[in-house]
């Protein structure tokens, strides 16, 4: 497909720029180079995965896309650099460029099908996670395969072709760098603006999401901008081991805005991503997944379908994926309920406020035994299933039944990495300024609820409810509060 469009291609002048306005961050100029990269398939096919994976069958305006959200990115780092480092026109241009490809690592439904890539081909992610370039920087899945994506031969060739024409001082290595943050010492600032605690990745996904999904919360983006500074090198010397680095520092007037980065990441936490119904969608995902690999010669029409490999997650966009596996008899079933809004329900919300004593228990078993361990969250699942009366259990499978146990946000380093000018000569964390800890173990104990989900049948949820309580009493010792139902709306038989 790319050696296609470069044979298409057709090198605009050097004026040829082009404006565009999108909805959050406004009108950006684009250079004829960004336009030639923007076109290009790898680029184009981020207009088709949504940001928030199915939220919209939640949230009906939730249909911005990684495509949208890349432009905002580029459009905030450009800003960011215009007010670091005015003079400096190639490096801002890395910026922006960097700003637009820093997601070409993402494949369909975004987040959703990355944590599955990354639990199913677990020793590939921790052989990845510990070659050369990616060691000690904790990085994703999406965003070593982005920076894999842009150092790889094919695309590094082509945008030294359409790049450096027009600005041939552009360092395209140090953009695949900023990806991943990881930039010479001199430019950590830059990595900082791509990919730090207060990034742009962050300053445009919390106001888009907000947005989109109609949550009345914002970010004043212009004010982190002009609050931002370089770390003077005078005033703190590289001496010191800690600010050793050219780092992106934060003035003391803009505090109170990366709190409210940090507030508005967790609202969107149970408004959103935590929400029951988003979690609900995710399960049928995820079932879909199981129910490929567990009978991976059940896949007739498309044999990228059964996932063997990380590069076959690349061959589909949203709806390319559900439009295949709905041609599947094996996937159909759920396809069709996504399709017609037919979502898992409820049947008993994992809640430690709804248990009759044992929340220390509880915490230790859902912290040390279910986190990160799909594998004993299918155990808990089969005994479930094992549990209902066979009479009910005839026309469901396992997979129509899903215990979910959400992770609670993950905000605790950002504080402690974004470093206060409070105008003497020493800098501070930001968790010097407000208490972060108290407010995640505030969410964890005030919002952070699990569910066990089956599919919307009246009867099979009762029998599910049912199930599910004599198998949290009776393997763990747990009892729930009347609540623990009374929230799902299980209707009367």
């Amino acid at each position: 497909m790319l050696d296609d469009y470069i044979s298409r291609i057709r090198m605009p002048e050097q004026d040829e720029t082009k404006v565009i306005r999108e909805a959050v961050t406004g009108y950006q100029t684009l250079q004829p180079y960004e336009c030639l990269i923007l076109d290009s398939p790898i680029l184009q096919r981020l207009r088709y995965i949504h940001q928030t994976a199915l939220a919209y069958l939640v949230y009906p305006t939730a249909n911005h896309t990684r495509f949208d959200h890349s432009l905002g990115c580029a459009k905030i780092a450009q800003r960011m650099g215009e007010v670091l480092i005015p003079d400096q026109r190639s490096c801002i241009a890395e910026l922006r460029l960097a700003g637009l490809l820093h997601d070409v690592g993402h494949t369909f439904f975004s987040h959703l099908s990355e944590c599955i890539m990354q639990s199913h081909f677990h020793d590939r992610y921790i052989a990845l996670k510990n070659a050369n370039e990616f060691r000690n920087l904790n990085l994703s899945l999406g965003e070593m395969i982005s920076y894999l994506i842009v150092k790889s031969p094919p695309f590094h060739s082509f945008l030294e072709a359409v790049v450096h024409p027009y600005e041939p001082k552009l360092d395209l290595d140090n953009v695949a760098n900023l990806i991943i943050h990881n930039p010479p010492s001199r430019l950590a600032f830059m990595g900082d603006i791509i990919s730090g605690p207060f990034d742009v990745d962050k300053l445009d996904y919390l106001v888009r999401d907000c947005q989109f999904c109609g949550i009345r919360a914002d970010v004043d983006v212009e004010r982190v901008v002009i609050s931002a500074d370089i770390l003077d090198p005078i005033r703190f010397p590289s001496s010191e081991p800690k600010w050793e680095k050219r780092i992106l520092v934060m003035q003391s007037g803009g505090v109170s805005i990366l709190e409210q980065i940090t507030f508005n990441k967790m609202l969107l936490f149970p408004a959103v991503y935590h929400h029951h119904k988003v979690r609900a969608i995710e399960c049928m995902i995820k079932s879909m997944f199981e129910i490929i690999w567990e009978n991976p010669d059940g896949i007739r029409h498309n044999k990228h379908l059964k996932f063997q490999h990380i590069s076959d997650f690349y061959q589909f966009t949203d709806f390319e994926f559900l439009t295949a596996a709905r041609e599947e008899p094996l996937l159909k079933p759920i396809v069709e309920r996504l399709l017609n809004r037919q979502l898992l329900k409820r049947c008993l919300v994992v809640f430690h406020c709804y248990l009759l004593g044992g929340h220390k228990k509880w915490k230790h078993l859902t912290k040390r035994y279910y986190e990160d361990a799909p594998e004993r969250i299918m155990e808990l699942r089969q005994w479930v299933w094992e549990e209902m009366p066979k009479a009910k259990r005839s026309n469901i499978s396992i997979h129509d039944i899903w215990v979910d146990n959400p992770k609670p946000p993950p905000i605790g380093a950002d504080p402690d990495r974004a470093w206060i000018d409070i105008g003497t000569r020493e800098l501070l964390p930001l968790t010097e300024f407000f208490p972060l800890p108290e407010w995640t173990t505030s969410y964890e104990s005030n919002k952070l609820k699990g569910h066990v989900f089956c599919v919307d049948d009246t009867a099979v949820r009762h029998a599910v409810k049912e199930a599910a309580l004599k198998v949290f009493k009776e393997r763990f010792g747990f009892e729930f509060q009347q609540r623990a139902v009374n929230e799902c709306k299980i209707p009367s038989l």
